[in-house]
């Protein structure tokens, strides 16, 4: 199907910088270690960083998609 290939990635990689502008993403996660450190009551804390990437990963996939393929794509994710 060719959708996830290098040209992915690097949409990928390009949506992960700008959602974590102006932080690096290196940064973005030590971020969530201060705030789970700062919350510990907080025990469903899982981070900024897993929701960035997903929402990262949603806007690269939706780009290389088209109405006539998203059954198949459904099904080769998951």
């Amino acid at each position: 199907m060719q959708i996830l290939n290098r040209e992915f990635c690097e949409i990928l990689k390009a949506k992960v910088l700008d959602y974590c502008n102006p932080l690096l993403p290196i940064d973005f996660v030590r971020s969530d270690r201060y705030l789970k450190r700062s919350f510990y009551d907080d025990t469903f804390y899982s981070g900024r960083y897993p929701e960035l990437l997903n929402h990262a990963l949603n806007h690269a996939i939706m780009c290389r998609i088209d109405e006539v393929s998203i059954n198949e794509i459904f099904d080769y994710l998951n």
